[in-house]
């Protein structure tokens, strides 16, 4: 039985299974995608995500996630009637399927089972556990747990009796991983 089933190797997910490992919990993070998982673009990490990565990992992003040019000073966004939105904030520019390579790493090294190519199919909660059904191989199995943390991307494919605590990428993630330590 694991502690905590995180679903979804993306940043959120990989922060969570990390922090958790460190901290004594057993944690299976799970990915329906195979690993380490193809993202077609880059992403952009502003100072105070660069803060967060140094403050979770005590290290800075590996220089072969960094993308050309190296350095943003902001985006430019334009609406479809020819309006431009200025977001100005220093920052990095990386390689989204590198860095978030290095953060499933990172978990592994912590102490987090990872699997991917499997997919949560249902989580159902009990009196004192959640039970997750995934999909893997084509075989479907089940996993009993007592905490569990969901992606946000897979809510529209859950039932009603799900059991979820979303780690929402800035608001909800640090009280839920207060919440899960204490």
């Amino acid at each position: 039985m694991y502690d905590v089933i995180v679903i979804g190797a993306g940043p959120a997910g990989c922060i969570a299974a990390k922090t958790l490992s460190q901290n004594g919990y057993r944690v299976l993070l799970i990915e329906k995608f195979e690993l380490p998982r193809y993202k077609s673009c880059s992403g952009v990490l502003i100072k105070k995500t660069m803060d967060l990565v140094w403050q979770y990992f005590n290290e800075d992003v590996p220089a072969l996630s960094m993308c050309e040019p190296i350095q943003n000073k902001g985006m430019i966004f334009t609406d479809d009637k020819g309006k431009e939105y200025r977001f100005e904030q220093e920052g990095f520019n990386v390689w989204r399927s590198s860095f978030d390579n290095w953060l499933v790493d990172k978990a592994k090294e912590s102490g987090a089972e990872i699997r991917d190519c499997t997919t949560a199919i249902s989580c159902v909660k009990d009196d004192q556990t959640v039970t997750v059904t995934m999909l893997s191989d084509q075989k479907t199995y089940t996993k009993k747990h007592t905490t569990l943390l969901i992606a946000r991307e897979l809510l529209e494919h859950l039932n009603e009796n799900s059991v979820m605590m979303m780690p929402d990428r800035s608001r909800l993630f640090k009280p839920l991983i207060r919440e899960l330590l204490t």
